[in-house]
């Protein structure tokens, strides 16, 4: 059983990053879908909000993946739970430098940042290193 809980962390850590993605692709659709109709041109929204909702779906999404890229794959792992949540939040905040320099979106990148750090140290208080 353990071998098999090893082996799920990664995909544990794949849902979270869908998760978050799924996350900010629905408020954006919702607010594509909210659009007043003489804004919308070629099925895209040009409100003069429409620039902010884009912006806060990226930011929500990188906080949801954020979260849970250190979670889930913390809950999986059988022992050594912290230091699961630690190696997930370093390789995500890797990540996240990389699609700061890729895209230049500050605010996603420092709420990626904030909510992979609060769940790193949640998982370190609350989350047993006893073997599951």
């Amino acid at each position: 059983m353990r071998v098999l809980q090893w082996f799920l962390v990664l995909p544990a850590a794949a849902a979270g990053w869908i998760l978050g993605i799924l996350v900010g692709s629905t408020i954006q659709s919702i607010s594509d879908r909210l659009c007043p109709i003489e804004y919308v041109v070629s099925q895209s929204c040009f409100a003069p909000w429409s620039e902010s909702v884009f912006r806060l779906a990226m930011a929500v999404g990188a906080g949801v993946a954020g979260a849970t890229i250190v979670v889930f794959p913390a809950l999986m792992a059988p022992n050594w739970r912290h230091k699961v949540a630690m190696v997930c939040f370093v390789s995500g905040a890797l990540t996240a430098i990389y699609f700061l320099t890729a895209t230049g979106e500050w605010l996603a990148f420092v709420t990626a940042l904030l909510a992979g750090g609060l769940s790193c140290r949640c998982v370190a208080k609350l989350i047993s290193d006893k073997p599951a």
